[in-house]
């Protein structure tokens, strides 16, 4: 088992301990109301009779995980030993980002890495514009829909979808004055680091946790009527 496997699962076991012993059922029915929109199956919903089935749920939709631990935020707000817990999720995030594999260096002659529209010549870290993420991914009407629309919650945004804050500090640098170029830059490095697969469920997720639920369902719109 590698480092980060075990430190995710000594962290996972003590949330979970900790929810279970000190939380009711009323706490555990918030939060699979909190997590409905992951869940996405009342059916399911009614086999998770504790905190444990919980977790292992949102695992299983990919909403939780070695890679993604930002969920557990919210749940050990309001836990006991509050406080601890999120040093805990802390240490854990600065250990799996030292231990994580830093993007390579551009060349600006070299072909655009498949993320991007192949039609799209220029460096893709400067390509901000929706063209440069591939529709295949997410369609291109859904992610104007967002960047167009996310304005100051763009950080909010970027936090729930687990970019990273020191990928935040260097996109405020790079754009102090331009929130929309922002928000796609924020989209880009959350696409590239995610399962093409996941990269749907988690965005509506992250809209409705940050308080944007109108784009939520203007983008499930978008979704709905592709599909």
């Amino acid at each position: 088992m590698s480092d980060c496997a075990r430190g995710y699962s000594e962290l996972r076991d003590q949330i979970v301990d900790t929810a279970e012993r000190h939380s009711s059922r009323e706490l555990l029915k918030h939060f699979i109301s909190t997590f409905q929109c992951v869940i996405n199956s009342k059916r399911r919903s009614s086999y998770i009779n504790n905190f444990n089935d919980l977790i292992t749920v949102l695992e299983n939709r990919g909403c939780i995980g070695e890679a993604d631990v930002g969920p557990f935020k919210q749940i050990v707000m309001l836990l006991p030993n509050c406080d601890i817990l999120k040093e805990r999720i802390y240490d854990y995030q600065c250990c799996r980002d030292r231990n994580r594999p830093r993007r390579p260096y551009v060349n600006h002659e070299s072909p655009a890495p498949p993320l991007y529209s192949q039609n799209n010549s220029a460096d893709p870290r400067r390509s901000r514009n929706s063209d440069a993420i591939s529709s295949t991914v997410l369609p291109k009407a859904a992610l104007d829909c967002v960047c167009k629309s996310i304005g100051t919650n763009w950080k909010d945004l970027a936090r729930i979808l687990s970019v990273r804050e020191g990928d935040i500090d260097e996109i405020e640098e790079e754009y102090p004055r331009k929130v929309q170029e922002r928000a796609y830059e924020c989209m880009r490095r959350f696409i590239e680091d995610t399962d093409p697969s996941k990269v749907q469920q988690k965005l509506l997720y992250a809209l409705d946790k940050c308080g944007r639920r109108d784009l939520k369902e203007e983008v499930e719109e978008i979704l709905n009527r592709r599909a």
